[in-house]
C-alpha cells in the first residue's frame, strides 16, 4: 500500500518567493512507491500568484485550495480538511528545498511510527546586499529570520526539549492532526501587529498529550529573507508582537488590538526606540538586544492597555496572598537534626510559628509522580495513573510521559504565580504566569513560560540554571564529582531564591498565589545521602566527607531561601510543605537489573547480564565502581540477550528515553516471556504478558492468578548473594481492577525490598549479579506542610493526606474546592476557619 503525504505551502501575494520554491521542487528525488501532492492554499492573492500556480501544474502533482479568510492559521486549517488521513509536511513560500528533502521526510514516517511529529533545519538566507549587521542579527536572534540550526544529531522532542521545528520545515503525521487545528489568534495576518507561534503551540500540545518528535538534521531547507526583513524595523515588529501575544493570548477580556491600534502608533514607538538605541551605541551586539527588549516591553504595554483587569493585578478580596513553597524531597530528619544544630535559623524559626503536619503519600509515593499528585489536586486512583511508566500494549514500547492532565487552577480566578512547579501545565493553566521546566527535578512537563519571553528575560538576566549536569547527579565512586555536585546544587538554590524573589516583588509583583518549588533537595539526598547517614554501606567511601558536607551546603541554602523570601513579601501567609520525604534507597540494583535478569532466566534459562571482571569488591565483596564511571553505562556494557533467544538484530536497543535503565534493555524479549519486569524507579514491577490485553499474550486468563502465585514464590525463593538475607519485604497483587482492564501504567505484582541488595541466589536459577550500588537515596518517610498564617494556631496538628495539600491552597485563597480534588483541607486550617465563625 502507497503512503500518502501531502506537502503544504500556504501563500499570499509573493509570486516571485513562489515560483522560485515551486522550480526548486522540481528537483525532488522522489521515491518510487511515494504517493504524494502538493497542496498550495491561496489565501486571498491578487498579484500573479495564479499565473504561477498554472505553469507549475504541468510539472508538479498540484492541487490548489482558496482560501478567503485571511490569516496563515486560517490557510493551514482550510488545508487540513482536504488532507485528511494523510501525513502533511508544510514549507513556507519562501523557502527552496534540496533534491533529497522529500525522501528524508518519507523515511522518517515510515521508518519512526512512534513519533508525532518532525522538523528539519532552517538556514536563514538574505536577498540582495544585507546591511553589515545582519549576520549579528542571526546570530542573536534567529527566530527573527525563522532561521533554525540547533543540532546536527537526531534528537527526540519532548517535554523537556529546548527547541521545537518551525513552520517553514516542519511535518505531521495524520493521525497527530485528527482533531488539533492551529490557533487563528497567533498566526501571521494582516493588520498592525506581526503574529506567530501557532505551530509552536501545535507542537506543545501533542506533547502534552503524550506525543514527541524527532529532530532530521538532513531535511534541510534554506529560508529567502526579502530586502523588507533585512532591516530593524523588521526587528522591531517581530519582538513587539512577541511582547504583544506574551501578555494577550488566551485573556478571555482582551480587545481585538487590530481595530484599536493604528501602523502609525506602532511607527512612533518604533522611531522612537530606534534613536534610543542609536545614540547609545553604534555597535549591532549592543543596540540590536536593546531594540529587542524594547519592542518587547512596547508589545507588553500595548496588551496591558487592551485588557480590563490585566492579570498581573490581584483580584478585590479579604484573603492574604499565599506563598506555598514546595520543597521537593525534604527529609525530615535532616532537617530536624540540623535545626537543633542550630544550622537553619530561618526554617527553625518557621518551624515553630507554624501549624505542623506531618504528610503521609501512601503507596502513591511509588508512582514516582508526587508532583503531578500535587499539579492536578488528584491521586493515582483519581485519575487511573500509576506510574510515569507507559507500556504500549501492542509494541511492548516504553515510555516515560510527562504530564497530559490539567492542574488543579484550571478554573480558579485568582491569579497565580508559577516558579519551576514540576508536572505544571502553565500552558493550559487560564490565570497563571511564570515558568516550568527551568531546574526542576523530574520537571514532568514542556518548557513554558507566561509571559513567553520571560525564559529568556530570566536567561539574560541571571545566567542558566548552573547545576544541569547534576539534577540526577552519579558521584559516589568519585570525591571531586561529589564535590562539585555539592557546589552547583547550592549555586543553583541561590540563584533560584534570586529569580524567585525578583519575579515576585518586581516582575509579576500581583498575585493572589505563588506556587514556587526548589528541586535541589531531592538531588542532593539522591546522589549524596551516603555522606549523611553513618548506617549506609558507603558511608566509608572518598566520597562522605564531601556527600555530607554538599547536603548540609544545600539544607544552608534553601534555608537562605525560606528567609529571603518570607522577607520579601511579609504581606503574604506561607504554606511549606514536601509531599513525601527522603531516605536511604533500598531498591535501584534489585529493581533495575536483579528483578527482569531473574524472569529472564526463568522464562530461557540463560543470563542475559553478567558481572564485570573490572569491579573490583571491598573488604564485604560489594562491587565498586572506578572514578568517573557512571552506573549505567558500567552495567549496560555487561547485559547482552543471548543470539539463542533473539537474533542480534532484534536484540537491539529500543528506542526509549528509558535505555539507560537496565530493565527497558530486556523490552526485545518480553513479547516472549510469561511476566516480564517493566522499568522502574522504586518497588519492582512485574508485568503479567495477558492473552487478550497484551498483543502477544501467552498467559491465559484462567492461568493469571496461577502465574501471580508462581511469580510469589519465585520471588520469595531469593536470598541476598552477598549476605544470604532474605530481600523480599512486601508482595502486592494488583486488585485495582479486573486483570484485562489494568492499564499501561499499572503492574500485575509489585515488589519492595528489605534493603538495597547487590546480588540475589536463586536454588534453581543460580546467582544474578552482584552488581555495584546505584543511587545511595531515595523517596521515604513522611512529608511535611507548615502553616505560617493569620489565624492558624501555632504547634503540632498530627498526620494528615500529601493529598490534603490542594484543597487547603484553594480555601486559604477563599477558592471553592471541587469534588474532582483528592483530599480536604488541613485539620490546622479547619480549626482556624471554625475559630473566625
Amino acid at each position: 500500500m502507497k503512503q500518502g503525504l501531502s506537502v503544504v505551502v500556504c501563500t499570499r501575494n509573493r509570486s516571485a518567493s513562489l515560483a522560485r520554491l515551486l522550480t526548486s521542487m522540481q528537483s525532488l528525488d522522489v521515491p518510487a512507491h511515494l504517493d504524494w501532492e502538493l497542496v498550495v492554499v491561496d489565501n486571498g492573492s491578487t498579484d500573479d500568484t495564479r499565473k504561477v500556480l498554472r505553469r507549475a501544474r504541468k510539472l508538479l502533482p498540484l492541487r490548489v485550495v482558496r482560501e478567503r479568510e485571511p490569516g496563515l492559521s486560517h490557510a493551514r486549517n482550510a488545508a487540513l480538511e482536504t488532507t485528511a488521513r494523510r501525513h502533511t509536511i508544510w514549507l513556507d513560500d519562501d523557502a527552496t528545498v534540496q533534491p533529497e528533502w522529500l525522501s528524508v521526510y518519507e523515511r522518517a514516517f515510515r521508518y519512526w511510527p512512534e513519533f508525532a511529529f518532525f522538523g528539519g533545519p532552517i538556514a536563514a538566507r538574505f536577498e540582495g546586499e544585507p546591511p553589515a549587521w545582519i549576520e549579528t542579527a542571526r546570530t542573536l536572534m534567529p527566530e527573527a529570520f525563522s532561521n533554525l540550526e540547533p543540532t546536527d544529531e537526531f534528537v527526540e522532542m519532548g517535554a523537556e526539549s529546548p527547541f521545537f521545528p518551525f513552520g517553514a520545515n516542519m511535518a505531521f503525521r495524520a493521525e497527530a492532526l485528527e482533531t488539533i487545528r492551529f490557533d487563528t489568534e497567533l498566526s501571521r495576518q494582516p493588520g498592525p501587529i506581526l503574529r506567530g507561534g501557532d505551530e509552536i503551540q501545535v507542537m506543545k500540545r501533542i506533547v502534552r498529550e503524550g506525543g514527541t518528535g524527532l529532530w532530521l538534521p538532513p531535511a534541510r531547507i534554506e529560508h529567502w529573507i526579502d530586502p523588507g526583513r533585512q532591516t530593524a524595523r523588521h526587528i522591531y515588529d517581530h519582538a513587539f508582537g512577541d511582547g504583544f501575544l506574551d501578555e494577550m493570548y488566551g485573556h478571555e477580556d482582551r480587545v481585538g488590538p487590530d481595530e484599536t491600534v493604528s501602523h502609525e502608533a506602532i511607527d512612533r514607538s518604533f522611531h522612537c526606540r530606534e534613536q534610543e538605541c542609536a545614540d547609545l551605541s553604534s555597535d549591532p551586539a549592543v543596540w540590536l538586544p536593546r531594540l529587542k527588549a524594547a519592542a518587547i516591553e512596547d508589545g507588553r504595554e500595548l496588551a496591558w492597555s487592551l485588557i480590563p483587569g490585566h492579570h498581573r493585578r490581584r483580584r478585590t478580596g479579604s484573603h492574604r496572598p499565599l506563598l506555598a513553597l514546595g520543597l521537593d524531597g525534604l527529609a525530615l530528619s535532616v532537617a530536624e537534626q540540623l535545626m537543633a544544630e542550630g544550622a537553619l535559623p530561618n526554617l527553625r524559626a518557621l518551624h515553630e510559628q507554624s501549624a505542623r503536619h506531618r504528610l503521609d503519600h501512601g503507596d502513591a509515593l511509588l508512582t514516582g509522580l508526587a508532583w503531578e499528585h500535587f499539579s492536578i489536586g488528584r491521586s493515582p486512583e483519581d485519575y487511573g495513573r500509576h506510574s510515569a511508566v507507559d507500556l504500549d500494549l501492542q509494541s511492548y514500547r516504553v515510555q516515560q510521559r510527562g504530564t497530559r492532565y490539567p492542574t488543579f487552577l484550571n478554573d480558579v480566578r485568582a491569579h497565580t504565580v508559577v516558579a519551576d512547579v514540576p508536572y505544571f501545565d502553565l500552558a493550559g493553566t487560564r490565570a497563571a504566569s511564570g515558568f516550568t521546566s527551568w531546574g526542576a527535578h523530574d520537571p514532568g512537563t514542556i518548557r513554558e513560560s507566561r509571559p513567553a519571553t520571560l525564559g529568556a528575560e530570566i536567561a539574560n538576566r541571571f545566567g542558566g540554571y548552573p547545576g544541569t549536569k547534576w539534577i540526577y547527579g552519579f558521584v559516589w565512586p568519585d570525591e571531586r564529582a561529589a564535590a562539585e555536585m555539592a557546589e552547583k546544587l547550592e549555586a543553583s538554590v541561590d540563584l533560584r531564591t534570586r529569580i524567585t524573589r525578583w519575579l515576585l516583588t518586581e516582575r509579576l509583583p500581583e498575585w493572589d498565589l505563588a506556587l514556587v518549588t526548589a528541586g535541589e533537595l531531592h538531588s542532593a539526598i539522591e546522589a549524596l545521602w551516603h555522606g549523611i547517614d553513618p548506617t549506609h554501606p558507603l558511608h566509608g567511601v572518598a566520597s562522605s566527607g564531601a556527600a555530607g558536607r554538599g547536603v548540609r551546603a544545600v539544607y544552608e541554602a534553601t534555608d537562605r531561601m525560606v528567609g529571603e523570601l518570607r522577607e520579601a513579601r511579609p504581606d503574604a501567609d506561607l504554606l511549606l510543605f514536601s509531599m513525601h520525604g527522603m531516605g536511604a534507597n533500598r531498591s535501584d540494583v534489585a529493581t533495575m537489573l536483579l528483578l527482569p535478569e531473574l524472569l529472564f532466566r526463568d522464562a530461557f534459562g540463560e543470563s542475559a547480564f553478567t558481572p564485570s571482571p573490572d569491579w573490583t569488591p571491598d573488604e564485604h565483596g560489594r562491587p565498586m565502581l572506578a572514578p568517573g564511571q557512571d552506573w549505567s553505562v558500567a552495567v549496560n556494557d555487561r547485559l547482552r540477550i543471548p543470539a539463542s533467544v533473539l537474533p542480534p538484530e532484534a536484540a537491539g536497543r529500543p528506542v526509549s528515553n528509558l535505555d539507560f535503565m537496565p530493565a527497558a534493555r530486556y523490552q526485545p524479549a518480553w513479547h516472549l516471556m510469561d511476566a516480564f519486569a517493566l522499568p522502574s524507579f522504586y518497588d519492582g514491577r512485574i508485568r503479567i504478558n495477558l492473552a487478550g490485553r497484551e498483543r502477544h499474550g501467552r498467559v491465559p486468563v484462567e492461568r493469571y492468578e496461577g502465574c501471580r502465585q508462581r511469580l510469589v514464590d519465585l520471588l520469595m525463593n531469593c536470598r541476598d548473594a552477598l549476605t544470604g538475607e532474605p530481600v523480599v519485604d512486601e508482595i502486592h497483587l494488583n486488585d485495582r481492577a479486573a486483570p484485562l482492564d489494568i492499564d499501561p501504567t499499572d503492574y500485575d505484582v509489585s515488589v519492595r525490598w528489605t534493603h538495597p541488595a547487590l546480588g540475589l541466589v536463586h536454588p534453581d536459577l543460580g546467582t544474578i549479579g552482584p552488581a555495584p550500588h546505584r543511587r545511595t537515596g531515595g523517596h521515604g518517610g513522611p512529608g511535611v506542610a507548615w502553616i505560617a498564617a493569620e489565624g492558624v494556631v501555632p504547634g503540632d496538628h498530627g498526620e494528615a493526606s500529601s493529598f490534603d495539600v490542594v484543597p487547603t491552597i484553594l480555601q486559604m485563597i477563599g477558592e471553592r474546592v471541587p469534588e474532582s480534588i483528592s483530599g480536604r483541607p488541613l485539620p490546622a486550617i479547619g480549626r482556624a476557619a471554625e475559630a473566625t465563625r
